[in-house]
């Protein structure tokens, strides 16, 4: 029986900003198959994590024909894998084929366009701080220390129980200032901001 799963695959294709098509099976809920690169993937069976395995390693750059590490990764599902891919979405500061998609820019604010970064951040298990934690466990025998680190040097930032790296907030700025044509800000201009608005954020949210 085929499993209902393309609600997961749009999810994940779309959260890792993946160009792709998804080939629906006899029912429209059901994702057989992935055409990406013009390779065709199956993927009748597959679950979500299957499909974020899969997703991450395409936007790390990894080879995902049948040797990659992605099909391994289907395999291994929670375990090392999933910390190591953890870590290297935080660390790699969420590179995205297309990190700006459903994100509006021209007109908006900056503090509109970050609101719209942590709102569609929130939708995602993957940057909750306990599985971030859980997984850094994984990843470094001093992870309470490394996590520590990260939060102390604002490399990450936590906002609602998530966790966002700093360059990511910083890559949006200085993309909202390319789409409204604003002159480029400087890095302590960028982190001044950045501070402000997780601040604000703070305050909001109580």
């Amino acid at each position: 029986m085929a499993t209902i799963n393309m609600k997961q695959a749009k999810k994940w294709a779309t959260h890792y900003g993946i160009n792709c098509q998804l080939i629906p099976g006899a029912s429209e809920t059901n994702c057989k198959a992935v055409i990406y690169n013009g390779i065709k993937h199956s993927t009748s069976n597959w679950t979500g994590i299957m499909f974020d395995s899969f997703f991450a390693e395409i936007a790390c750059g990894q080879n995902v024909d049948g040797s990659s590490v992605a099909k391994q990764k289907i395999n291994e599902a929670h375990g090392r894998a999933y910390g190591e891919r953890l870590v290297n979405f935080l660390e790699q500061y969420m590179t995205y084929a297309d990190p700006f998609e459903n994100i509006q820019f021209v007109g908006q604010t900056w503090i509109s366009v970050l609101n719209q970064l942590v709102e569609r951040e929130m939708d995602f298990a993957l940057t909750e701080v306990n599985q971030w934690k859980e997984s850094m466990k994984e990843w470094h025998a001093n992870s309470d220390e490394v996590v520590a680190r990260m939060i102390e040097s604002k490399e990450v930032r936590i906002l609602n129980n998530h966790v966002i790296p700093s360059k990511t907030f910083e890559r949006f700025l200085i993309q909202y200032c390319k789409e409204n044509n604003y002159t480029v800000l400087s890095q302590d201009k960028i982190n001044l901001m950045i501070d402000m608005y997780c601040k604000r954020y703070q305050e909001v949210i109580g």
